[in-house]
């Protein structure tokens, strides 16, 4: 293949990170092999090479090398590719930035100049300074224009040895496929011989290289030639179509629970401000459910949520008390929060781990990763059975869990020694539970006037979608809305009264 040179290149550095980290390959050469627009009609770009090389040496640091070189095709392309984004978080690992470079069409090497990379905060945590530490290193590459090649790497190096504290054990997933072509997709995997690996593929056949050092093993996944995942409307999420791979240290899924539940004991600690918020909300209520939806309903509404997806930003959570004092929290911090609080109202509450997507499912037929899991929720054992709760859904209610969450593959961390942690699936599909039913009375005049009432009720998620439109819209502003819709229906009609119940 004539990708081989750079995917060739990238597996050399696993000889010695510090040095051959450096190497790029010659640009008239990556110019000379680059493919033509004309052969890929229907791409934006290609890669020439999507490749990383993950070591860990022998005090277990893991160090992460990121090689992409890409074709730019179309001005779309530019547009889109022009940016690069590697995301990190600067209190456990360290980014060096080796080297980016433009090939422009006619051969010429531009590096971006030192303005042109930045190091910034993503912009939906500007408003969540607990998240700081969570960065976007962004090089805006130059001279792009269809026909340019970028060709860049980066080296991410954990600050602490894997299964430390916040840092889990080795394990690594890999997507061999993108929105636009792959010419060559490389994953290599470099470990002391003392650590056994396992890995496993789903949706493609790869069979890797083994290479057998005096103290190392390494292993090379190598695939040429991927199709781009096109777009269709209402398609499942890019990572349900892509072949991938899992590599990982763990023996279990006890193993990644365990270390989860030691991750985020102390972080369910109460203090007096929450055992008191607790003692207010359940105040004179004396049903189990009515107390369990007051506190849910405290945590999901009065609780901010900043959409950062489990893992970004670490695994563990802030604690209870910081994420009741700030009023906000990612996934993992609300649901710490509402387990605290229903543990010190008398409940038995646990964090879940789940994977939410379209058409992207926990699977825990593959090798144990923490990767497997971007969402956290908690469930409270409630009459002998598991009541599932998402409290970053701030228009959800306890009786009905989102669309997102349900038939889906989780587990709960009991975190406890004499009883294993629980893997089952949330709340299946219920198509009654979901429902828009009108109820229309009428009285029509000797004088051709016509008097109705009209009545509508809603379940499920077409409630939780009137629910939120109403909620956008203050009370005097309502009446306004459905007088708009009415006119759409009857164009001479007129709103007199309208009462919403329960928007909450």
């Amino acid at each position: 293949m004539r990708k081989i040179l750079a995917a060739a290149v990238l597996i050399a550095m696993v000889a010695g990170l510090s040095g051959a980290a450096l190497a790029q390959v010659p640009a008239q050469t990556l110019l000379h092999n680059a493919p033509q627009a004309a052969n890929y009609p229907q791409a934006k770009a290609i890669y020439m090479l999507d490749g990383a090389v993950v070591a860990m040496n022998s005090d277990g640091v893991v160090t992460y090398v990121i090689h992409q070189t890409m074709r730019l095709f179309t001005h779309e392309g530019v547009k889109k590719y022009g940016e690069v984004q590697v995301p990190y978080d600067t209190d456990l690992q360290t980014l060096h930035l080796d080297y980016a470079r433009t090939i422009t069409p006619d051969g010429k090497v531009i590096v971006p100049e030192k303005s042109a990379i930045h190091e910034v905060t993503p912009p939906e945590l500007q408003d969540a300074p607990m998240y700081s530490s969570v960065k976007l290193y962004t090089i805006s590459m130059p001279a792009l224009e269809p026909g340019a090649i970028i060709d860049y790497q980066v080296t991410l190096t954990n600050k602490e040895p894997a299964g430390t504290h916040e840092t889990p054990d080795l394990s690594e997933g890999w997507f061999f496929a993108d929105e636009v072509p792959v010419q060559t997709s490389s994953f290599v995997v470099q470990v002391p011989k003392t650590v056994h690996l396992q890995w496993q593929t789903r949706g493609i056949t790869v069979i890797p290289t083994v290479q057998t050092g005096s103290a190392t093993v390494t292993y090379t996944f190598l695939k040429h030639n991927i199709p781009a995942i096109g777009y269709e409307p209402y398609m499942p999420d890019i990572d349900a179509l892509s072949p991938e791979l899992v590599i990982s240290t763990y023996n279990s899924w006890d193993q990644i629970a365990t270390w989860y539940a030691n991750l985020s004991a102390d972080r369910m600690q109460t203090n007096s401000a929450i055992v008191a918020e607790v003692h207010t909300l359940t105040a004179g209520i004396q049903t189990p459910s009515e107390k369990i939806s007051k506190i849910y309903d405290f945590v999901a509404h009065k609780v901010r949520y900043v959409a950062l997806e489990l893992g970004i930003g670490g695994y563990q959570p802030h604690s209870a008390a910081d994420t009741f004092a700030n009023r906000y929290g990612d996934c993992k911090d609300q649901a710490t929060l509402l387990v605290t609080m229903l543990r010190a109202a008398g409940f038995e509450a646990y964090p879940v781990l789940v994977r939410v997507g379209s058409g992207i499912n926990a699977d825990f037929s593959l090798p144990p990763t923490p990767l497997m899991f971007n969402h956290a929720i908690a469930a409270v054992r409630f009459n002998g059975k598991w009541m599932f709760l998402d409290p970053t859904c701030d228009i959800c209610t306890t009786s009905y869990l989102p669309y997102s969450d349900r038939e889906r593959n989780v587990m709960i961390v009991l975190g406890k020694k004499n009883e294993p942690d629980v893997i089952t699936t949330t709340y299946p599909f219920n198509p009654d539970a979901t429902y828009v039913k009108s109820d229309v009375q009428a009285v029509l005049a000797p004088d051709g006037t016509l008097t109705a009432t009209a009545t509508v009720a809603t379940g499920g998620d077409y409630d939780l979608g009137y629910r939120d439109l109403l909620l956008t819209y203050r009370p005097t502003d309502r009446e306004k809305l459905f007088g708009q819709v009415l006119k759409h229906v009857r164009a001479r009609g007129t709103a007199h009264r309208i009462h919403v119940f329960r928007p909450r």
